[in-house]
């Protein structure tokens, strides 16, 4: 022991080499600073007995199938006494460490005490599985020993929940994997959104006057429904007619329009995009 904490081994990856993660809500006694600790460094204290009990059952797991399992992965939530909703996938950090330390250090071998640690949506579960399998990473649950490739397979799994379903889970998984890559690449933020920076102010302005309520002898009716603003098509045919630049380089288009106006909370009916 230091006076810092106690010195991780180092690690020797082989084939009975693991990481576990685990996802619970906390107690309201937990302090900021036990918490960093707690990311860190094992312990045997008993202040969140959540916890404690999924670490319990992975390492018991580990023990009796000769795995040696080196680090955890801990997402914390709220206290459950506080919040109804568990913590979005979009925003657990170290589920996506994980996924990138895995595939940097050539670990193949993932426990996770349940499968619900990885979302409570049997959907997002199977695409979050398949994208561990498609780096090389076998997700066990130990509370069965199940391989969660082998009982979730993803285009069963996506038929069964049916399109809708699919639809919310695939963009779900896109905005993890999103976040993983800005972890990645160490900016934290990602890419600055369109209009951050100076020479894209007039592109951005120009969007936000195209899109305006259009005077009423310009309204339309389409299918019975009266259109009071241009089209995210039009918008973009005119910005292409105008040679407004794009940070690409590419053409305008309906989809990168709509995008922009939905991160800014311009749509009606829609809240802006964080």
């Amino acid at each position: 022991m230091t006076g810092r904490g106690r010195l991780r081994r180092k690690l020797v990856v082989d084939e009975k080499t693991a990481f576990a993660y685990v996802r619970c809500g906390l107690p309201d006694e937990w302090e900021e600073y036990y918490l960093s600790l707690e990311t860190r460094y094992p312990s045997r204290s008993t202040k969140n007995r959540w916890f404690y009990d999924q670490w319990n059952c992975v390492r018991r797991f580990a023990r009796k199938n000769g795995i040696d399992l080196r680090r955890r992965f801990f997402d914390p939530e709220g206290s459950p006494r506080k919040l109804h909703d568990p913590l979005p996938l979009p925003r657990r950090r170290q589920l996506a460490a994980l996924y990138l330390a895995v595939q940097r250090l050539g670990v193949r071998k993932v426990l996770v005490d349940d499968r619900c640690r990885l979302d409570s949506d049997e959907a997002v579960q199977s695409l979050l599985v398949e994208a561990f399998r498609q780096a090389g990473v076998t997700i066990i649950e130990a509370s069965t020993g199940f391989t969660l490739s082998e009982v979730l397979p993803r285009d069963e799994v996506l038929t069964t929940c049916g399109p809708d379903r699919s639809r919310t889970a695939r963009r779900q998984v896109a905005l993890w994997k999103a976040m993983a890559a800005r972890l990645k690449n160490q900016s934290g933020l990602g890419r600055r959104p369109f209009g951050a920076l100076p020479d894209e102010a007039p592109a951005l302005a120009r969007i936000r006057e195209l899109y305006r309520v259009l005077p009423k002898s310009q309204w339309r009716t389409r299918k019975g429904v009266v259109q009071k603003r241009r089209s995210f098509a039009e918008i973009a045919a005119i910005l292409n007619g105008e040679e407004v630049p794009t940070r690409t380089g590419r053409a305008w288009s309906a989809r990168t329009v709509h995008g922009i106006l939905d991160r800014l909370g311009l749509i009606p009916g829609r809240k802006p995009r964080q």
